[in-house]
């Protein structure tokens, strides 16, 4: 009895011992701010990655919607994602062209396979493990040996770019279909075709295979659903009622089900001898992407337009939960001329308020429509203006927080705004290609001041308030003289649309970047080119000169800030973390430091000096938001920002402790009190963990057997007494 007393104690004491851990960090868990276009679920079916337009991967637990990894899939947009049948590596491939592996476990990154010439649409491995198939824009079809990561070879056979590709059971056969309106059949081992099946009248977005080979079903633009039966190779419409495009279909692990995603916000499960529709959903407003069995058939995931992961239950065929996308992008940012605060425009029609110091949100401003593409602060920090796709221009006074007037200057959408060093002027471009002049006394339209042959992106004053500059995609940059309100010279250079523009702190150079990834240096008084840069794989949104003017910032499309030193033109640094389009910067004053806004929805404050980030503020759903600092693991949050993270110890993949239960040990109100306060020591609290988030019943089960445990060997104890 004593050895079995003592091994119970060692059990708990394993199991719920609290030891000290350095190795911590704050894990924000926020869903993607983009449309999923694919999912996956993991072979034991416990966890779902996604894959998204936002660049992103993500892997939930398939039953809480808890975040458990975020992964950077690229530059550009991520299409498709699978996991090996062991579940070792996750693959991921999109519109970069690449095939990512990735350790699902520990998010590592383990290798990237180039070989396509487009992006890379369809990706699945076989159900064998051994190879892997991708489907390109570039028409072919590649088998690549998972273990080298080589091409063992390429089949040619489509003459338009191929959406999709389906395994056999037993990985010897290949269906695909492509925007060649074909579907065809290959015999994976010798990259030869079995079957060209009847060309159909649109292009094929979705196949499926049956696990045995025997049928192959598929459908696309021309929203039909078909089945081929390949021994006696007859074609059987199955639905001529979809009312979009079908783009996904998912058999289930017997092949008795499969199941269907479309454009018309509509999956549908059916029987796979059949085509008989068992169920059918349909998710409000939200177009499905991709849908995928879990591998017991229990239960089905499908990505969709709305930025969420869905799942249904596999069996009873009802709706079980939804795994919510990501609040909103940051498009714009100002920052106050003392450092302290920020003003940021975003895709939710909000304009916020946020201190840097304590790194929480101020206020918000909600006068706007649409998306708030661009934000301008007075040089006294006293007003500033906002222009949104909603073709309104809001002017702000700080003190009253609140709308002093609303302008309608544009036909079409303001993409850009600036406000004169005299503050008499506010300047606003559109993507009606117009630059127009507005006092900011009256809001009153001072004058149109001229015109781009293509919109207007980008909109900036001379330091002097002498000139003022435009991009445009027209490709060119105009120099306006603000006395005559005339055009003074039109820059011509970029073979890209411009999409920034900035003047230099000394009204001396300007400095341009364009959706073609290069950045353009300019002698303002003769405009020559001085130097040109191309540091960024992507287009480059944003720019911003250090206030001594040695230094110039480039935020991009590629998810990068590169740092650039102007007197040498080499790069001296390059600022990665966030995992969406830089669409603003801007350097502190003393230039020690870049803020940051992104397409990801967050805002980052780096240190210039270590490329390290040491403010992190990201916005959540319903307006809520959490502001971290990731060295230090301190914290700043709304009422229920919290909710959104959790401490992750040693890397671990399923095991993340909610970040509110250590709210005493991190929380603050004040973030920047973090410089000087020593590192926080926290340790997992497994029992917590435990108790919250057993079962009830089980919890009774375990808890009444300690009981019963306790009181035998109290009973044994007490028995050895009286006999003594």
């Amino acid at each position: 009895m004593r050895f079995c007393l003592t091994l119970f104690i060692f059990i708990f004491i394993h199991n719920f011992s609290v030891t000290a851990n350095q190795n911590a960090e704050i894990f924000v868990q926020v869903g993607h701010s983009e449309p999923v276009l694919s999912v996956a679920f993991s072979p034991d079916g416990e966890t779902i990655a996604s894959g998204s337009s936002d660049n992103t991967i993500k892997i939930w637990d398939g039953k809480t919607g808890t975040i458990l990894r975020s992964l950077n899939g690229g530059s550009l947009a991520v299409y498709s994602v699978d996991y090996t049948p062991n579940g070792n590596i996750l693959a991921s491939t999109g519109q970069d062209k690449k095939v990512r592996f990735w350790n699902p476990q520990t998010g590592e990154h383990l290798k990237t396979l180039e070989g396509h010439d487009a992006p890379i649409y369809s990706v699945q491995f076989a159900p064998d493990g051994k190879t892997l198939a991708t489907g390109s824009g570039d028409s072919t079809i590649k088998i690549w040996n998972v273990e080298t990561g080589k091409v063992l070879r390429t089949l040619e056979g489509h003459s338009g770019p191929v959406y999709s590709v389906y395994y056999s059971g037993d990985s010897k056969h290949l269906a695909s279909g492509g925007g060649d309106f074909n579907v065809i059949l290959w015999n994976v081992e010798t990259g030869d075709v079995i079957q060209k099946l009847p060309k159909q009248r649109n292009a094929i977005r979705a196949v499926g295979l049956s696990p045995d080979g025997s049928k192959i079903t598929y459908g696309g633009e021309d929203n039909l659903l078909h089945m081929w039966d390949v021994a006696s190779k007859n074609e059987t419409l199955i639905d001529n009622d979809i009312h979009a495009p079908l783009v996904s279909i998912s058999y289930n692990s017997t092949g008795t089900q499969f199941v269907t995603g479309s454009l018309d916000n509509t999956i549908r499960v059916r029987d796979s001898k059949t085509g008989r529709i068992i169920k059918s959903l349909q998710e409000n407003n939200a177009s499905v992407f991709s849908v995928d069995f879990s591998p017991d058939g229990s239960v089905i995931a499908f990505g969709a337009y709305n930025k969420s992961v869905n799942i249904w239950d596999g069996v009873s065929l009802s709706p079980n939960s939804t795994f919510h996308g990501h609040a909103s992008s940051f498009y714009s940012l100002a920052l106050y001329t003392d450092d302290r605060a920020l003003i940021t425009g975003a895709q939710d029609a909000l304009v916020r308020l946020w201190d840097l110091q304590t790194g929480s949100l101020i206020t918000s401003f909600q006068q706007h429509l649409s998306s708030v593409r661009t934000v301008s602060l007075s040089n006294d920090d006293t007003f500033f203006v906002s222009g949104g796709v909603d073709n309104n221009l809001g002017i702000w006074k700080l003190v009253e927080q609140a709308a002093v007037f609303t302008l309608t200057t544009h036909k079409t959408g303001i993409s850009s705004t600036a406000i004169s060093p005299d503050k008499q002027l506010i300047a606003s471009g559109g993507l009606d290609h117009h630059v127009t002049l507005s006092k900011t006394e009256n809001g009153d339209m001072h004058s149109m001041l001229g015109r781009h042959k293509g919109p207007v992106y980008s909109l900036d004053f001379s330091p002097d308030g002498s000139m003022l500059v435009s991009a445009s995609g027209d490709k060119t940059l105009k120099l306006w003289n603000m006395e005559t309100e005339t055009e003074l010279k039109t820059l011509r250079s970029h073979d890209a649309p411009i999409l920034a523009v900035t003047f230099s702190p000394d009204g001396e150079q300007l400095a341009s970047g364009d959706s073609g990834n290069v950045v353009k240096l300019w002698d303002v008084k003769t405009g020559n080119v001085i130097n040109t840069f191309q540091f960024h794989d992507l287009a480059v949104y944003s720019l911003a000169f250090s206030f001594d003017g040695k230094m110039l910032a480039s935020g991009s499309e590629d998810t990068k800030i590169v740092l650039t030193n102007l007197e040498s033109g080499s790069r001296v640094g390059t600022l990665a973390g966030h995992t969406g389009t830089v669409y603003s910067l801007v350097f502190s004053s003393d230039g020690k430091q870049v803020i940051s806004v992104s397409k990801d929805g967050s805002i980052r404050r780096w240190d210039v000096e270590t490329r390290s980030v040491n403010l992190i503020i990201a916005t959540l759903p319903f307006n809520q938001w959490i502001a971290v600092h990731p060295q230090k693991l301190t914290y700043n949050t709304s009422q229920f920002g919290d909710v959104h993270a959790s401490i992750r110890f040693n890397n671990e993949f399923r095991t993340l402790y909610p970040l509110h239960f250590y709210r005493e040990d991190l929380a603050t109100k004040d973030i920047s009190h973090s410089w000087t306060e020593p590192q926080p020591e926290i340790q997992p609290k497994r029992v917590r963990l435990w108790i919250e988030t057993t079962d009830t019943v089980v919890f009774i089960i375990i808890g009444a057997s300690v009981v019963f445990l306790l009181v035998v060997v109290l009973g044994i104890i007490i028995f050895r007494r009286r006999r003594r």
